[in-house]
């Protein structure tokens, strides 16, 4: 190969990739835009929340939601960890 085929086929390679970088899609993706109201949605899911520590476990993460001008939901999982981890 010449030296300036070399240089041609990296310009090309160069070039498409710069091209692939960009969508053309300015509106925001679903994960993006968050939900209607524009405030933070963030879930927690305990493993037993009957155990005498999970409640203020709870209680303190939603103080830190609140804080943070988000919405939090809890779950409990009953003691499955198949429940806990999906």
């Amino acid at each position: 190969m010449t030296r300036y085929s070399r240089l041609a086929v990296a310009a090309t390679i160069a070039t498409l990739t710069l091209a692939a970088c960009s969508t053309g899609n300015d509106e925001p993706s679903p994960a993006k835009a968050g939900d209607a109201t524009g405030k933070c949605v963030t879930g927690m899911t305990q493993i037993n929340q009957p155990a005498p520590f999970f409640p203020q476990m709870n209680e303190g993460a939603q103080e830190a939601a609140d804080a943070a001008g988000c919405d939090l939901q809890i779950a409990n999982a009953n003691n499955d960890s198949a429940k806990q981890n999906s």
